[in-house]
């Protein structure tokens, strides 16, 4: 079960510019409750502050299937399918 106090660890890793342990402390949080969108979400969010722009698509499409009707989860993968000019999948997802 994914915690408020863990997960707010993670963000705060992440907001605080260590991707790397943030990244972790997401994956662990996975582990933990593979339905919780946001760690996929956030997921997605530290690989695209690193260009990584093909592994993104994946995590943000998982919280996407997790809540379709979240805005944030969509814009999110808009986002980089934008990136990867895949202009008629991220219409899509505005």
């Amino acid at each position: 079960m994914v915690t408020t106090t863990s997960f707010r660890q993670a963000k705060i890793l992440w907001r605080s510019g260590k991707l790397g342990d943030a990244f972790k402390k997401y994956k662990q949080l996975i582990e933990l409750n593979p339905n919780f969108a946001w760690s996929y979400y956030y997921l997605g969010e530290i690989l695209a502050a690193q260009n990584k722009w093909q592994e993104p698509v994946t995590q943000y499409q998982e919280a996407v299937n997790i809540n379709p009707k979240s805005a944030t989860f969509c814009y999110g993968l808009a986002k980089v399918l934008i990136e990867q000019v895949e202009l008629d999948k991220a219409i899509k997802y505005l």
